[in-house]
């Protein structure tokens, strides 16, 4: 799998590359913004929970003291501060996927019409021995092949994987033991469940 990976890096070209690239850099800044989002919402809702912890809590109570808000208009503000956080999050979200999924819809018109035009170059004693039917199979199935089964779903892995890597840390920092016990009993619930439907 990686050789035809490589193969199809090869393939793509340097402007492709480039894309590749930037799609990724969009995935990687929609899991930042993921986690800015799951994070803003804690101190909200424990401020919510328990409002004397705007002024217990030293961070909390700088910064209302530097905006100069009462309790409730803080609470509002950290609510609203997380709600404009988790907006853009999923504004730069749909920007990711929208941005992928025309880079790849783009790739697959493009290579398409270059396999398409290679033939067309091709000596007339060049079809006499090839089937009609394989040529065209080779500019439609394969190349979607290549990239709705290798490239697409590489960066759609990719943008999970960076929002799961960065929220995971973030919850080992703040809770490791509950966070590792909670990975430990999914893990082997998803074991169980797959042992029996394999």
């Amino acid at each position: 799998m990686n050789l035809k990976i490589f193969r199809i890096w090869k393939i793509l070209g340097k402007n492709n590359q480039n894309k590749v690239l930037v799609a990724i850099f969009l995935y990687f800044f929609s899991g930042i913004f993921d986690l800015v989002g799951v994070a803003s919402v804690l101190p909200f809702l424990s401020a919510l929970a328990d409002p004397e912890l705007i002024n217990t809590n030293k961070y909390l109570a700088e910064i209302k003291s530097f905006l100069n808000f009462s309790d409730s208009q803080f609470i509002i503000f950290l609510g609203l501060a997380s709600f404009i956080l988790i907006i853009i999050n999923q504004l730069l979200r749909l920007l990711s996927n929208w941005f992928s999924l025309a880079f790849s819809e783009n790739l697959l018109y493009e290579k398409s019409k270059d396999l398409f035009y290679f033939y067309l170059e091709r000596p007339y004693k060049y079809f006499l021995s090839k089937s009609t039917f394989n040529l065209v199979q080779r500019c439609t199935n394969y190349v979607n092949a290549a990239v709705g089964g290798y490239i697409t779903p590489l960066l759609l892995i990719t943008g999970h994987l960076f929002t799961t890597t960065f929220i995971l840390l973030f919850l080992i920092i703040y809770q490791p033991l509950i966070t590792l016990g909670l990975i430990t009993a999914l893990t082997f619930f998803y074991l169980l469940i797959f042992n029996k439907i394999k």
